[in-house]
C-alpha cells in the first residue's frame, strides 16, 4: 500500500525519492537540500573580505557575506551592481518656451532686482542660453486605512447626597445636600480613509547650491500632466543630467517613510 504513494521527485533527473531525509538524490546525486544548494550556488565564487582578505561565507538568513576572521559583513555582488545600474528616464516634460521668450523674460526678471546697475542692459552684448532637462523621479501614491477611538467628553452632572446629623435631643435624621461632580461619556468613534498623493525627487547630484535648491522646490508639484513618453527628437540640441543610481536608491526608500507619513496625517 506504500507503493501507491506518489513519491518525492528529484529536481534534476526526475528519479523517485523515497527517503524525505535524504540529502542527495541516489540516481544522480543532486542535492536535494534546497538552502545548500543556494549556499553553494552563492559561495561558487570565492569572495574574499574587503577588510583582512580572508574567504567569506553567505549568510542566507542576513542576505550578506560574513567574515569568521574579522566579523564584517558587507553586501553580495548582486547588491553591488545595483549601484552601478544606468538609470534611463521614461517620461519627460518637453521645452514649449522658444528662445526669444525664454530671453525676454531673463531681461524682465533682470531688472527687477535690487540694486541693479542702471547700465546693465548696455553692458549685456549677448545673452547664451542652455536647456538642461533635470531629472526626477516621480511617486503617485495610492493609500486607504481605516480607524477607531473610544472618545471621552467630561460633563458636570448634579445629585444629591444625603448625611445623617442629630438634633438637640440626641435623634438622628438624614438632609440632603445638593453636589455636582464631573462624569465622562465614552463614545465610540471610527472610520474609513483613502486618498491619493504625489511628490517628485531630485535625482541628480550634479546639482549644487542654490541651483540643487531651487530644483528641489518643484518637488511638491504634481507636472505628471505635462509629461509624454521620452523621445529623443525632444532632446535634441540639450543637455541632460545624470541620474544617480545610488539616489534612487534612497528616493525608493523615503518613498515609503512619504506614504506612510501622509497616511497618517489623513
Amino acid at each position: 500500500m506504500g507503493d501507491s504513494f506518489v513519491q518525492n521527485q528529484c529536481s534534476s533527473c526526475g528519479g523517485a525519492i523515497t527517503d524525505p531525509n535524504v540529502k542527495k538524490c541516489p540516481h544522480c546525486g543532486t542535492s536535494q537540500d534546497h538552502v545548500q544548494t543556494i549556499l553553494d550556488e552563492k559561495n561558487k565564487n570565492i569572495e574574499l573580505c574587503p577588510n583582512c582578505g580572508s574567504p567569506v561565507i553567505f549568510n542566507i538568513e542576513k542576505q550578506q557575506f560574513v567574515c569568521d576572521f574579522c566579523h564584517s559583513t558587507f553586501t553580495t555582488k548582486i547588491e553591488k551592481d545595483f549601484d552601478n545600474l544606468i538609470y534611463e528616464a521614461d517620461n519627460l516634460i518637453p521645452f514649449q518656451i522658444p528662445e526669444g521668450l525664454a530671453k525676454k523674460q531673463f531681461f524682465e526678471w533682470l531688472i527687477k532686482g535690487e540694486n541693479l546697475p542702471l547700465d546693465i542692459l548696455g553692458r549685456i552684448n549677448n545673452i547664451q542660453l542652455e536647456q538642461v532637462f533635470i531629472p526626477y523621479m516621480c511617486a503617485n501614491v495610492v493609500y486607504d486605512g481605516a480607524w477607531g477611538a473610544d472618545i471621552g467628553y467630561n460633563r458636570s452632572e448634579s445629585y444629591t447626597e444625603y448625611v445623617t446629623k442629630e438634633d438637640k435631643n440626641g435623634n438622628k435624621y438624614s438632609e440632603p445636600i445638593a453636589k455636582t461632580r464631573t462624569v465622562v461619556d465614552w463614545n465610540h468613534s471610527s472610520d474609513i480613509f483613502s486618498g491619493t498623493t504625489f511628490k517628485s525627487y531630485l535625482v541628480n547630484d550634479e546639482l549644487t547650491g542654490l541651483i540643487a535648491s531651487f530644483a528641489q522646490r518643484f518637488s511638491h508639484l504634481a507636472f505628471l500632466e505635462n509629461t509624454k513618453p521620452f523621445d529623443e527628437h525632444y532632446t535634441a540640441g540639450t543637455r541632460q543630467l545624470k541620474i544617480s543610481s545610488y539616489k534612487v536608491s534612497s528616493v525608493l526608500r523615503s518613498i515609503r517613510v512619504f506614504a506612510q507619513e501622509e497616511a497618517e496625517k489623513k
